[in-house]
């Protein structure tokens, strides 16, 4: 039986996505996705689910991921 693993990261300030992008051709700013107060949420060393962070911080709660957030990484690199 696999483990699965989930990490929850955020919040990031902005966050850009790639979705609904054409394949070929020039984009447009108003092509992006921008989400503010962005969070991450990977399962087993891949992005599941990315949104608003405030948004999906009790699902990742519920599910027991490892909170990991941004202002312990700066700390660390300091």
């Amino acid at each position: 039986m696999q483990t699965i693993k989930h990490t929850f990261i955020g919040p990031i300030r902005q966050a850009v996505t790639m979705s609904n992008l054409p394949l070929k051709g020039a984009l447009k700013d108003e092509q992006l996705e921008v989400i503010s107060e962005a969070g991450i949420l990977i399962k087993n060393d891949r992005i599941h689910q990315i949104g608003n962070y405030w948004d999906l911080y009790p699902e990742a709660q519920s599910i027991g991921a490892e909170m990991v957030s941004l202002t312990q990484i700066a700390a660390i690199r300091l």
